[in-house]
């Protein structure tokens, strides 16, 4: 499973022209300890481990693709992560780098609900899901300065705005992770999410598509990081 994800996704974010985004072997450990439901991505080995209590989280493609993400923005942006902002953005990006992938073979089914696999365990929700690309939680008023809960308003954020590039799935997906992957080249390790907010404004205008612009903006707002 990790293998076979991991070099999937990457061959395809070769075929869509990221050519350097994480593009060398990647060391994954599928399985920690079967008594720890927990998986993490150790920067200074460039590492993944994947827990093994509950359902290993090695079974769960979703699980698989977020961790790669923080892979991914480490080798984009070494020592990414510094502040509470920045380590947000970091899991709800690994949420969303997963959905975004997956939504190319899904036809739509649980799009928005990560890692609904693992989740079997210890969720009693229908469908079960670790979180959610559709929460309606207001970076004003709802950050709770913790990076699970509030990567939660960044996943969303991303989806409301992939929703708005392009009218087929795979013109979503592959344009999504253009856009992303493009801004992460932007950022600093101590970025914000106005410097997020700012690279995708950037991004949109170095992939020639200056109106995705105004999605980034619009939707910024509606999730309250621009007032």
């Amino acid at each position: 499973m990790t293998y076979y994800h991991v070099d999937a996704y990457q061959s395809w974010l070769q075929r869509i022209g990221l050519t350097d985004v994480n593009a060398h072997p990647q060391t994954l450990v599928p399985t920690l300890l079967p008594g720890y439901d927990n998986s993490f991505y150790q920067p200074g080995n460039d590492l993944i481990v994947f827990g093994g209590g509950g359902v290993p989280d090695a079974e769960d493609a979703d699980v698989i693709l977020h961790e790669y993400g923080h892979a991914m923005q480490d080798d984009q942006v070494p020592g990414y992560g510094e502040t509470t902002a920045g380590g947000a953005m970091g899991e709800g990006f690994g949420d969303f780098n997963a959905g975004n992938y997956f939504a190319l073979t899904s036809k739509g089914f649980h799009d928005v609900c990560v890692a609904d696999w693992d989740a079997t365990t210890y969720s009693s929700d229908d469908p079960t899901c670790l979180r959610r690309m559709d929460s309606d939680k207001d970076a004003r008023t709802d950050l709770e300065q913790a990076v699970h809960a509030d990567g939660e308003i960044w996943s969303s954020y991303l989806w409301r705005v992939r929703a708005k590039l392009g009218r087929s799935t795979r013109k979503r997906s592959v344009n999504a992770a253009r856009l992303v992957l493009v801004m992460h080249e932007t950022l600093l390790p101590d970025a914000e999410y106005d410097d997020a907010i700012a690279g995708l404004r950037f991004a949109a205008g170095a992939l020639g598509r200056k109106s995705w612009r105004k999605v980034v903006v619009r939707e910024a707002r509606r999730s309250g990081y621009l007032g």
